[in-house]
C-alpha cells in the first residue's frame, strides 16, 4: 500500500529530504525506460 512520487532531478547533485516515512525511500530509475 506504497505512494508514488516524482522526483524532478534537474541538477548534477541534489539532496531530498523524505519526513515521516516509516520505511526507507527505494528509488525506481528509468522506470519504463527502453
Amino acid at each position: 500500500n506504497g505512494t508514488t512520487r516524482v522526483l524532478s532531478v534537474t541538477e548534477a547533485e541534489q539532496t531530498f529530504t523524505f519526513v515521516d516515512v516509516a520505511e526507507k525511500p527505494l528509488p525506481s530509475l528509468l522506470r519504463g525506460f527502453s
